[in-house]
């Protein structure tokens, strides 16, 4: 019988495929949706809160619903340990944001051999309390940085940063009719943040030809008509970002803390580079260790620095395809979700199927 594998995810559909690669290793997973959310936290409990945090009666630090059934944390608690209870897993692996309370912690602990958490996102989230590092077996998380803070709090920590997703980002040999509707200057994939406002913002009078995929956009940019002319819908498929990553001149990523303190790196500087595109990046320091700055992707410090190398580059195809060209070499020398996968069985001390 193969070994079960319950993973709580809030990302399985947005092309963080862990899902698919422990399968592919041949563990039996079950996938559990951590973005569930109660009707009751949604329409009662957060607005009752975002009007006492705004009216300054209540410290934001704090919330109505905490101890509630309903609020989102416990919901979501109480649904994964049914989900536990009906799929009996050998092994949990918590992916995100998203960690029962210590109360559903010490439950399932008694029920599985082992219990992971990755914190693939931004930290800006982060939470980890030292009452819960008894409960993990390993604690995954995608900066370097934050692996000696846990270790310090004593957990088990590791370094995981993302992988090279060759289930969907790969070169795509577009037909004229399908590449004429996606060409564009410029392509940005990825949800409305107010750092990312600031960047298309300045980009936007420079005049290229810009298109913007993701949620929130129209919502922010309605009085802007500039740049809502350049906002093209608020989901790609899969196979769609790709295709759009394919047919644009450059991929602009634009990290959520960009502007404040640089640490880790998404997915999506593995995804692009895996397409054969020009990737063009907020400069971290962890980019160093996969990627050559300058010959394999670009990156940039400041907004004035990122419109001078757009315009360069547009200018400068040569330059630009040889970059591209480089970059999707050495993205086919990196690791895979399924190497991320073997590493995770392998800190965990879990049976290799195959």
């Amino acid at each position: 019988m193969a070994y079960k594998i319950l993973l709580s995810t809030t990302v399985e559909k947005q092309n963080l495929p862990l899902g698919r690669a422990l399968r592919d290793i041949g563990y039996d997973v079950y996938i559990f949706d951590a973005t569930i959310r109660s009707p009751i936290d949604r329409y009662q409990f957060r607005p009752i809160n975002k009007i006492l945090w705004n009216l300054r009666l209540m410290d934001k630090r704090k919330s109505i619903g905490t101890n509630s059934p309903y609020c989102n944390k416990n919901f979501r608690t109480n649904a994964v340990l049914k989900a536990a209870e009906m799929f009996k897993p050998d092994c949990i692996i918590f992916e995100i944001g998203f960690k029962p309370s210590c109360e559903g912690l010490e439950i399932l602990r008694s029920k599985v051999d082992k219990i992971a958490g990755w914190w693939t996102m931004t930290t800006n989230w982060i939470n980890i309390e030292e009452r819960e590092r008894d409960f993990y077996d390993a604690f995954f998380f995608f900066s370097e940085e934050f692996v000696p803070m846990a270790k310090n709090m004593g957990f088990n920590a590791f370094y995981l940063p993302h992988a090279v997703n060759d289930y969907i980002f790969k070169k795509i040999d577009l037909t004229p009719s399908e590449k004429k509707p996606l060409q564009c200057d410029l392509a940005f994939v990825g949800a409305w943040q107010r750092p990312r406002q600031m960047v298309i913002d300045a980009i936007a009078p420079i005049g290229i030809d810009m298109r913007i995929f993701g949620p929130k956009w129209l919502k922010h940019n309605i009085f802007k008509p500039t740049i809502l002319k350049t906002i093209k819908g608020k989901w790609l498929r899969e196979n769609e970002v790709a295709m759009q990553y394919t047919a644009s001149k450059i991929v602009l990523n634009i990290n959520s803390w960009f502007t404040k303190k640089a640490y880790g790196i998404n997915q999506r500087v593995f995804d692009v580079p895996a397409c054969g595109a020009f990737f063009i990046t907020d400069y971290v320091k962890e980019l160093e260790g996969y990627f050559k700055i300058g010959e394999e992707i670009e990156t940039y410090s400041s907004i004035e620095e990122l419109i001078d190398k757009v315009n360069f580059y547009l200018k400068h195809e040569i330059a630009r395809e040889r970059i591209a060209q480089k970059g999707y070499e050495k993205a086919q020398r990196l690791p895979t979700w399924r190497d991320r996968a073997k590493e995770i069985a392998k800190v965990l001390e879990l049976p290799l199927p195959r």
